[in-house]
């Protein structure tokens, strides 16, 4: 039983719908996330020589202190508002953390900390919670945070409420999406190819040939936009390098 390529035409046209549906939902994406991107613990020596040491911070006890970067940052496609805010976004390290420091030390872009209106980001300290006001973040705007916690929990949480956006995450590694779009898009292209022959060119043979190219035409776009949103991710990711804390 041969394969007839025209069928290919309404499954190029059905990929082609729901790539574009897929877009233009993720155009109105609206999200915010966070990633730690340095934990170390001041004090790492083991064993009983550990509680000879007497480390302190503005006097308070740092033996069992860690230096935590995290950076908040609009990942999605919409500008965040204040008045997107419902309940003020907290940094928590933990119930048993006791936070010594925190400060903000990079914004992007520069000059989010130094507005005189609304005044400084973090609005205050709590034992264990660093808590933010409201701010403007557009696309791709970062806040980075330093903080010296005393015995801060395996996972830092950044909570809060923001209208249109369900849950604010902590960024893992690379996105799968665009993998999976650059993977399929060149499945599809390449496998259009298999079914070109030269006797559909020589002569013309339009009803085979159009099919067939307009599939491999869909698997491309697939492909370029892939690539797209993967350059969009790389470019979030290669901010995330943060060198303040090798200075």
């Amino acid at each position: 039983m041969e394969f007839d390529p025209r069928y290919l035409a309404p499954l190029a046209t059905c990929i082609g719908i729901c790539v574009t549906v897929f877009l233009f939902l993720l155009q109105r994406k609206k999200q915010l996330s966070y990633d730690v991107l340095w934990r170390q613990q001041l004090v790492e020596m083991k064993g009983k020589t550990r509680h000879r040491i007497d480390l302190r911070f503005d006097g308070n006890p740092a033996r069992d202190a860690s230096f935590v970067v995290v950076r908040l940052i609009n990942t999605g496609h919409v500008n965040i508002m204040p008045g997107d805010y419902q309940v003020r976004l907290s940094l928590n390290c933990g119930a048993a953390a006791d936070i010594l420091m925190a400060e903000v030390v990079e914004t992007e872009p520069m000059g989010l900390n130094d507005d005189p209106t609304t005044g400084p980001i973090i609005e205050r300290i709590e034992k264990n919670k660093v808590h933010l006001r409201p701010m403007m973040l557009n696309r791709h705007d970062s806040v980075t945070l330093q903080l010296l916690v005393n015995q801060p929990d395996e996972k830092i949480v950044l909570n809060g409420h923001i209208q249109g956006i369900r849950r604010i995450e902590e960024r893992r590694g690379r996105p799968l999406t665009p993998v999976i779009m650059i993977f399929v898009g060149q499945c599809i292209a390449w496998m259009t190819m298999f079914f070109l022959t030269p006797q559909m060119f020589f002569p013309f043979q339009f009803t085979e040939v159009v099919p067939l190219l307009f599939t491999f035409l869909t698997g491309q776009v697939l492909f370029l936009c892939g690539l797209h949103l993967e350059r969009q991710s790389s470019n979030v990711r290669q901010g995330q390098s943060w060198s303040g804390a090798f200075d």
